[in-house]
């Protein structure tokens, strides 16, 4: 069991996505280049094609981070946008109001509210 992701500006978006989801079952997240959301193949783009940066770094994701410093960390060292969202059932939910949690405790909170959704059927 991996208990951080190691970002590289030549993975893919959709290999960073996977992994992601690995560690975090109950979140996902999401690329924007302009506003947009980067989907379908373009996801098999690598980040360093994606990335505004001239020199971008690579950095580890990890359950104490926040959401907030996640999606910092992503502008800052690769220059791209990134937004979480939590799993409850077929929807997703954005994280912004509660983004000074943890990855962690998202992701806990999106089993909890898993657990309560599908015993409540």
């Amino acid at each position: 069991m991996i208990n951080k992701l190691e970002v590289l500006p030549q993975m893919s978006i959709a290999e960073v996505e996977t992994k992601f989801n690995i560690l975090f079952p109950f979140l996902t997240i999401e690329f924007f280049r302009n506003g947009e959301s980067i989907e379908g193949n373009y996801r098999w783009k690598t980040i360093k094609d994606y990335g505004r940066k001239k020199i971008q770094e690579s950095f580890s994701i990890e359950p104490q981070m926040t959401v907030q410093e996640m999606e910092a960390m992503f502008w800052e060292k690769l220059g791209l946008q990134v937004a979480v969202f939590r799993k409850v059932g077929k929807s997703i939910l954005e994280t912004s109001f509660t983004s000074g949690w943890t990855l962690e405790h998202q992701n806990t909170k999106g089993s909890e509210l898993q657990s309560a959704f599908t015993s409540g059927h």
